[in-house]
């Protein structure tokens, strides 16, 4: 049985080295025979050498392994010296590629079968990857890069370092929590400007539209309105983004209460449809009836890292987070339509996971779907109204007449059904 869980796993490591020589097969699929350092064959046997390898070490108890690599790798450089020496080609990716091939055949006889199998599926959609990643290098520039590393900055760097603990009254102030809001805010707005940078306005900003408002709709309407005050040719594709990121908060409640309240889950279903479908059926008007623009690459837009617009975001969730803890400890259950309209100015998850979560227990069920859908109501018109007012008076009519209108039926349903 060992031999043959040996055999299997030889196998694996052959296969996972085919995998990868295709991909450079087909890359120098060009290249007559004889002119290539490594095709389809070669990965395959290098993977097939990593296997080995392991196997010969540990019946023998010698260091095979590194002896081994190295001897591939002196191979290896041998025959990319005469190669570059030829054509002038001082590209290492097809050497880097069969050292981690060989890698992954060992990988592979040590049992690690999900690691190996990863490793070389990613590998080949790195290497494939060429030319998308080469164009999007080629469109970055300076500044951009460095807003870049602002953003990783804050993010990987500083987020670890910030106290996850609450502090003030009720402990509802997270310095975690909060920092982390404004990271996100900070990379729906660099998501938006690079999206729009690589794939055009019109797509790059509906894609981020539609991912955002799985995050957070509030801090991508906030970046698009801002955004759209420096590009006023983007009003249509910037407006439908927004539209597009709000529709997708109200799947988002929902699936939130399901989570923790399936059976009442369904009462909450047909508010938040209604509003669904009201955001979604402006922004298909409003695209049917504005195309985009004509020429959107010309478009100049600076700045991508809006950091100061995502301090003021953070700043405005403290205000919030302070007033929804002296709301609901001072008020009843009935109270909780003020909490619900004071938390949802800004964020509608901790409403809906708080009331959710509760129901039954300190509030009924038709109480809790009143105040769930008065916040995703109210977080809506807020949203409009920030779009119109930072943006201007051209979302006026675009982003906040439907987000005003889809709230007011929103409301009629949930109070009379």
């Amino acid at each position: 049985m060992e031999s043959l869980t040996d055999i299997a796993h030889l196998g694996m490591a052959l296969a996972l080295g085919l995998v990868v020589g295709f991909e450079r097969g087909w890359h120098a699929r060009a290249r007559a025979e004889g002119e290539r350092i490594a095709g389809v064959r070669t990965f395959g046997l290098i993977g097939l050498l990593g296997g080995l390898s392991v196997l010969l070490g540990q019946a023998t108890s010698v260091v095979v392994v590194p002896v081994t690599l190295a001897g591939l790798a002196a191979v290896l450089l041998l025959a990319y010296g005469l190669r570059s020496l030829r054509d002038k080609d001082a590209g290492i990716t097809t050497l880097t590629a069969a050292v981690v091939t060989f890698i992954i055949g060992a990988l592979t006889v040590t049992g690690r079968l999900e690691i190996a199998a990863a490793s070389a599926v990613v590998m080949g959609l790195v290497l494939s990857a060429k030319p998308a990643l080469h164009g999007v290098i080629a469109k970055v520039t300076e500044a951009e890069l460095r807003a870049v590393f602002q953003l990783l900055l804050i993010s990987i760097v500083a987020l670890p370092l910030i106290p996850d603990r609450g502090y003030g009254p009720g402990g509802v102030l997270n310095p975690y929590q909060i920092w982390w809001m404004v990271v996100l805010i900070a990379m729906l707005s660099s998501a938006g400007y690079f999206a729009m940078r690589i794939a055009g306005p019109d797509r790059g900003l509906l894609l981020t539209g539609a991912l955002g408002g799985l995050a957070s709709s509030t801090a991508l309407t906030l970046s698009y309105a801002r955004m759209y005050r420096r590009a006023r040719s983007l009003h249509i594709p910037l407006s439908v983004g927004i539209l597009l990121a709000c529709a997708m908060m109200f799947p988002r409640i929902w699936i939130e209460a399901f989570i923790l309240q399936p059976d009442f889950a369904w009462s909450l279903a047909p508010p938040l449809l209604v509003m669904a479908a009201i955001a979604s059926a402006g922004l298909l008007v409003t695209r049917r009836d504005h195309p985009a623009p004509a020429d959107p690459d010309a478009v100049a837009i600076s700045n991508p890292f809006e950091v100061r617009t995502a301090l003021q975001f953070g700043g405005l969730l403290v205000v919030v987070k302070l007033l929804s803890h002296w709301g609901q400890h001072y008020l009843g259950e009935e109270g909780i339509y003020l909490v619900a309209v004071v938390a949802s100015i800004s964020d509608v998850d901790a409403i809906t996971l708080t009331v959710a979560s509760s129901v039954g227990d300190t509030f009924s069920p038709e109480v809790a779907k009143r105040a769930i859908v008065l916040s995703a109501a109210v977080n809506s018109v807020t949203k409009g109204l920030l779009a119109a007012v930072l943006g201007g008076a051209g979302m006026w009519k675009t982003v906040a007449l439907p987000l005003i209108v889809a709230a007011l039926a929103g409301l009629t349903t949930a109070w009379l059904f």
